[in-house]
């Protein structure tokens, strides 16, 4: 089996290191009141979205350029990337702004005209009449996407599996999310520039905007363009901020703004429900809102929303199922609170907002540090049953504070190390949240959550993915299962047994 898939079960706002006192290169500082933002609104945002939504992991929130918030739970840290998902897409579209203004090609281009080597024998009408504009409003005419959900082409050449699916429609006629098509707009820019995707943004945007050590995924060769990058939350806030100031950075216009207009306008009609999150209008890989601004949007809850009625730029990352949740939350009790004027200071409100930043955290794993199973299991290697993420064996050794195991897989050891009541930050050796995640650091926690049920708690820190595994002992036997806190499919894993090696 994959390392991919044998780590999926062994590991499938505001705070914790800095607050308002850290300063990033691209933004004064400022307080919520001189920016029009009663800090208790932001308290009571950070409130709401703890006590209803399962988890956010990061915000950033600009005001009129400056920097009036932003923390990291605890153990989530301000200086790792975290993947972006969806929200990824955002930036090819920018990518494919640079290439219209340096007059490498034109939204209405004609897709097959950058690939004679991929068609189809003998394609379609609808298919010749497809434009890259079709590609940047998910109205190619398709009604199955090659890639989705994450159904990633397996003969390694995604652009000819996408030219290969039917056109049933005219293309420009019909709104169908399609991530096929964002990597079809990554593979236009390799092909005009001779540069991936992330190259050629490199000089035009990270490096302008001091965006540092972005990652992108690919695959056979291209930037998968519609997922796989990884940057921090302040880079997706200077993301935002660049579009809200319509393509200008430092004074100089980086992106057009006719471009900036363009994408973030209502391009096409997907959906009928005018207070609808995902019905509100589509832009060039931009979702409109349906009361205020846009935004650009992952799975399991990145944002960045860039909100030019209040001229302001939220950005956040979670792992969550319920993006629905947030933004009913930011647009209904958040952003009905603010002011366009300035507000009088409240120190004491201020330095309650500071107190509640400074002690986020997310909870560790539930449980007792030990149990009389622990001294009788500690030791042992327990021989697992044939299964399909390739775990042969696993070995414990609990004392009073840390707990280590020894996963033994058909590819190595991996080792994992635990406390109960904090999180213990290490990196596994093997790739494994929800693919194709490059994300390595993990977070980790565990405790007895009965006499004879251990759990531990995985948080990849880069990344959505959380799980939780529960090794329950009984006489010779173990029994393992868990679950994780999100996924395109199925979050129950399955369960395997194993017995005691004898020695």
């Amino acid at each position: 089996m994959t390392k991919t898939k044998i780590s999926l079960l062994l590991l499938p706002f505001l705070f914790a290191s800095v607050t308002l006192f850290a300063q990033p290169k691209a933004f004064l500082l400022s307080t919520p009141e001189e920016e029009g933002i009663p800090s208790e609104s932001i308290n009571a945002l950070v409130n709401s979205l703890e006590k209803d939504i399962h988890s956010v992991h990061s915000f950033t929130l600009l005001r009129h350029g400056k920097l009036v918030a932003q923390g990291w739970w605890n153990p989530y840290k301000r200086e790792n990337p975290h993947t972006l998902w969806s929200l990824s897409k955002s930036f090819t579209s920018a990518a494919i702004g640079f290439a219209v203004q340096e007059k490498l090609l034109n939204i209405n281009d004609r897709v097959i005209s950058f690939f004679p080597n991929d068609l189809p024998e003998n394609p379609s009408d609808n298919l010749k009449n497809m434009r890259v504009k079709d590609l940047l409003t998910m109205s190619t005419g398709q009604r199955n996407d090659a890639f989705g959900p994450m159904a990633i082409p397996k003969d390694n050449n995604p652009v000819k599996a996408f030219l290969a699916l039917p056109v049933e429609q005219k293309p420009g006629s019909l709104f169908i999310y399609n991530t096929g098509a964002t990597y079809m707009l990554s593979a236009i820019i390799q092909k005009v520039t001779g540069k991936k995707l992330l190259d050629y943004l490199q000089p035009r945007l990270f490096e302008p905007l001091d965006i540092k050590n972005p990652q992108w995924g690919e695959g056979s060769g291209i930037n998968w363009g519609g997922f796989g990058l990884a940057i921090t939350t302040e880079s997706i806030a200077k993301f935002g901020q660049l579009y809200l100031q319509k393509g200008v950075w430092n004074g100089k216009q980086l992106l057009s703004e006719e471009w900036i207009n363009q994408s973030s306008s209502k391009q096409v009609s997907n959906g009928s429900d005018p207070l609808g999150h995902w019905d509100s209008g589509y832009g060039f890989q931009f979702w409109r809102n349906p009361k205020y601004g846009y935004r650009a949007d992952g799975a399991f809850g990145q944002f960045c929303f860039i909100l030019p009625e209040f001229d302001m730029v939220l950005a956040m990352t979670s792992g969550t199922n319920d993006t629905k949740g947030v933004m009913d939350i930011i647009s209904d009790k958040f952003l009905t609170t603010l002011s366009k004027e300035k507000l009088k200071e409240n120190p004491a409100a201020l330095a309650n907002l500071n107190n509640k930043m400074a002690n986020l955290t997310i909870s560790p794993a539930e449980g007792k540090a030990f149990s009389t199973v622990a001294k009788k299991v500690s030791g042992n290697t327990y021989l697992l049953e044939n299964n399909e993420f390739g775990l042969k064996s696993i070995t414990f050794s609990f004392d009073k504070k840390i707990t280590n195991m020894l996963f033994a897989t058909n590819n190595g050891n991996e080792e994992i190390l635990s406390e109960t009541g904090k999180w213990k930050l290490q990196e596994t050796s093997i790739i494994g949240t929800i693919p194709p995640s490059t994300t390595k650091k993990i977070a980790v926690s565990s405790g007895w959550v009965s006499d004879d049920t251990f759990g531990l708690t995985i948080r990849y820190t880069e990344s959505e993915s959380m799980i939780k595994l529960r090794f329950k002992f009984e006489g010779n036997e173990l029994t393992v299962d868990g679950d994780r806190n999100v996924n395109f499919g199925p979050t129950k894993l399955p369960i395997i047994k194993g017995s005691i090696k004898k020695k």
